[in-house]
């Protein structure tokens, strides 16, 4: 009986958190909205210097929404074959 309760509790570990992840996730994108906001906001007092830093951070952004996106995929994985 213990022993089933805890397969059933390390089988959904994984999923939760993937759940996590995905939340980290949503963070990110609403971090990279307020900054898009910001740049736009910036931009026209900076002009044309300030597009390598426009394009660095959103380039941060993605890496880190697209670094998220990988270790819930893994997670989702593990979940559901276990």
């Amino acid at each position: 009986m213990l022993q089933k309760i805890l397969a059933c509790v390390i089988k959904y570990i994984p999923t939760n958190l993937a759940s996590i992840f995905g939340i980290l996730q949503a963070l990110i994108k609403l971090l990279k909205e307020v900054i898009t906001a910001v740049i736009n906001i910036l931009y026209p007092l900076f002009g044309d210097n300030f597009d390598l830093v426009v394009y660095k951070a959103r380039d941060l952004i993605n890496k880190l929404d697209e670094g998220c996106q990988k270790i819930k995929s893994f997670l989702l994985k593990i979940g559901i074959s276990s």
